[in-house]
């Protein structure tokens, strides 16, 4: 009997606060099991972004774009590490569920759904690389325009026009005594 309430509160729960409220706000209220739950799905998402990733890195490597390969190559790394803090929170996670610590259990939650969320923003991150391909498509075109106030003559053609020499010519000392 005690299993069903708990999953009719769970489920009342959920249907209350649905999607529109952060997972890790909501920690305190949601029951252990649910936490376990969420945080291995989190978790599988962020393994399906982290592949999602690598097939865009592959890609880019494929194509040889290596500014697209730098940006990609940025975001993996990040997500990666997320990826790695998770896993090793999931596992804390079930250790305080196991040996009921409520507090560690919300505060290791609170971790996966925050890596959750900002490995997701990484995905849209990953998904706005842009590199060669879309930066230079078809020929280059030079358009040329010439000032008409520029001089029109050529000073390296003809050689500069010289002034005449200053006086070369000393004048003869003057004493003071004289």
């Amino acid at each position: 009997m005690r299993r069903l309430v708990v999953g009719v509160g769970f489920l009342a729960f959920v249907g209350a606060a649905g999607a529109q409220e952060p997972t890790y706000r909501s920690a305190e209220r949601l029951p252990t099991p649910a936490k376990l739950e969420r945080s291995g799905q989190e978790i599988d998402k962020m393994k399906g972004t982290l592949k999602q990733a690598l097939e865009r890195l592959k890609s880019a490597r494929e194509r040889k774009d290596i500014l697209q390969v730098n940006c990609v190559n940025d975001k993996l790394s990040a997500i990666k590490g997320l990826l790695k803090i998770s896993e090793e929170a999931q596992a804390n996670l079930k250790e305080a569920a196991r040996q009921e610590d409520e507090e560690l259990v919300n505060h290791e939650f609170t971790k996966i759904s925050i890596a959750g969320i900002r490995v997701e923003n990484f995905r849209v991150e990953v998904e706005g690389c842009v590199g060669e391909a879309s930066q230079y498509t078809g020929e280059t075109v030079v358009d040329t325009y010439i000032d008409p106030n520029i001089r029109s003559d050529d000073p390296t053609e003809e050689p500069p026009e010289t002034l005449p020499p200053v006086a070369t010519e000393r004048p003869e000392p003057v004493s003071g005594s004289e």
